[in-house]
């Protein structure tokens, strides 16, 4: 490259210029990158931000399902129990209907027969006797749906129950005047034909009958079952 000089013979600086006008250019892109790569980041950030709200008002949504399930859940459930607490309502009205025997003061036992029956023991320490067979021994598929309307252990009373072997007892409870709690136990029982063991053949449930104790909640360990 050619140099020019004064008369002095100093360099006029033509080529240092350039540099400085090279170097002040680069700078200029450096930091025009900077700020694109700083409003790329800002985008970047501003996304993050857009997706994680996208993400709680998704969040929120699946809370609210979930909440609303609950709900239908819990409403369902109360639907069942006002309908269980209805049809054992209803079979507590039917049994209204039923032959009534009355004890006396004195310590009576009563019997349960084939027949659905109401017992009424009255004062002493009555006993309340219940046969269940398998319809294999007695020939004829029965189910006895008997009531005791005034059981009461303070005075003595007791229930006795002779089934067959393999006979199951369950307990369960019911609402008899639409109050919302339980007042009285019925004791169902009844045969699985599956079970080993089984001397009959089907493989279903029979129902062999029920006792409900009005104006009680009692457990097998009540009864001594």
């Amino acid at each position: 490259m050619d140099e020019t000089t004064d008369d002095t013979g100093i360099q006029d600086g033509t080529d240092q210029t350039v540099t400085d006008e090279q170097r002040a250019e680069r700078q200029e892109k450096q930091a025009e990158r900077e700020a694109k790569e700083a409003l790329h980041e800002e985008k970047m950030a501003e996304r993050e931000v857009k997706t994680a709200e996208r993400e709680a008002k998704q969040a929120e949504r699946e809370e609210k399902a979930a909440y609303r399930e609950e709900k239908m859940a819990e409403r369902e459930a109360k639907q069942d129990e006002r309908a269980e607490r209805e049809a054992k309502r209803a079979e507590y009205e039917d049994r209204e209907d039923r032959e009534e025997i009355e004890g006396t003061t004195d310590d009576d036992v009563f019997v349960g027969t084939e027949e659905a029956e109401v017992f009424t023991g009255g004062e002493g320490a009555d006993t309340f006797s219940f046969t269940y067979e398998l319809p294999s021994e007695t020939d004829e598929e029965t189910s006895n749906d008997d009531t005791i309307t005034d059981f009461s252990a303070e005075d003595g009373d007791t229930i006795v129950l002779d089934t067959a072997e393999g006979v199951s007892v369950s307990f369960s409870y019911g609402d008899s005047d639409g109050d919302g709690e339980d007042d009285y136990t019925l004791i169902t029982l009844s045969y699985d034909t599956a079970q080993e063991g089984s001397t009959i053949d089907g493989g279903g449930i029979i129902d062999l009958g029920s006792i409900a104790i009005l104006d009680n909640i009692l457990t097998e360990a009540d009864l001594g079952l």
